[in-house]
C-alpha cells in the first residue's frame, strides 16, 4: 500500500471518530420510587420490595410512623394469614369488648411474622364489626379489611400473674352470623390465663382499609 496513502488514512481516523462524537455514557439510576396506586389513582404506599404477583410496600400512619404491608392486585395484608377461628376457645385474635371496639389481643402463634420494623401491622381480612348492609345488585358483598398496629417495644400483657386475669366478649372468627367478624363470646365470657396460650400481644386498630382504598391495585 502506497505510504502517502497509509499516512492520509492516519490522519482521517481521528477526525471521522471525532465527528462520531464521544460514546453515550451511562446515566445516574433513577432515584424515583415505585409506588402502588388503588384503582381511583390514590396512593397506597412505595414499594420495597416486589415481585411478579405482589410487593412489600412501606405504608404510612397517621401518627407519621411506617408498617410494611403485602400488596397484590386484590387488596393489602400482613405477612401470613391470620386463621379465622371457628370458636371461642380455637381463636387467635381476642377483643375484650363485645363489640370489638377495643384492642385486640393476639395468641402466640406464627403470625403475623415479626418483621424488622418498629412497628408491626395485622390486618383482619373480611372483618365486619356489624354486618353490612346487603350490596345493591350487581356489586358484589362488601369487604372490611382492618388494620392494626402494635408498637414492637411494648411488653407482652401476661394474665399468668397475680391481679392479670383478663375476660374476653368476642373474637375473630365466625360467629351467628355467616359473616366473618366479630365474633361474640356467650357469657360469662372467656377468661385468661387459657390453657396454653402464654402472653397476649396487643394491637391498636387504625382504619379500615378496604374503605379507604378501592381495587383493583396497581405499581406506578
Amino acid at each position: 500500500m502506497n505510504i502517502k496513502y497509509i499516512s492520509a488514512l492516519a490522519l482521517l481516523l481521528p477526525t471521522v471518530v471525532f465527528a462520531q462524537g464521544k460514546p453515550a455514557q451511562p446515566g445516574p439510576p433513577s432515584t424515583q420510587p415505585q409506588s402502588v396506586v388503588d384503582a381511583t389513582g390514590k396512593v397506597v404506599g412505595e414499594i420495597i420490595a416486589g415481585g411478579y404477583s405482589g410487593a412489600s410496600i412501606k405504608y404510612l400512619l397517621s401518627t407519621g410512623d411506617f408498617v410494611v404491608l403485602s400488596a397484590t392486585p386484590q387488596g393489602l395484608s400482613n405477612v401470613g394469614v391470620i386463621p379465622l377461628a371457628t370458636s371461642p376457645t380455637s381463636a387467635r385474635v381476642y377483643f375484650r369488648e363485645a363489640d370489638c371496639s377495643g384492642d385486640a389481643y393476639l395468641t402466640l402463634g406464627l403470625t403475623p411474622a415479626m418483621q424488622f420494623t418498629r412497628h408491626q401491622a395485622m390486618v383482619l381480612q373480611n372483618f365486619f364489626l356489624t354486618p353490612p348492609s346487603p350490596p345493591a345488585c350487581p356489586a358484589g358483598p362488601v369487604s372490611s379489611d382492618w388494620l392494626f398496629v402494635r408498637d414492637s417495644l411494648d411488653c407482652p400483657y401476661d394474665p399468668i400473674f397475680p391481679g392479670n386475669a383478663i375476660t374476653f366478649l368476642a373474637y375473630y372468627g365466625l360467629g351467628p352470623s355467616p359473616l366473618p367478624g366479630c365474633a361474640p363470646i356467650p357469657a360469662p365470657g372467656l377468661t385468661a390465663p387459657m390453657s396454653l396460650r402464654g402472653p397476649l400481644t396487643i394491637y391498636k386498630r387504625v382504619e379500615d382499609l378496604a374503605a379507604k382504598f378501592k381495587t383493583p391495585f396497581f405499581i406506578q
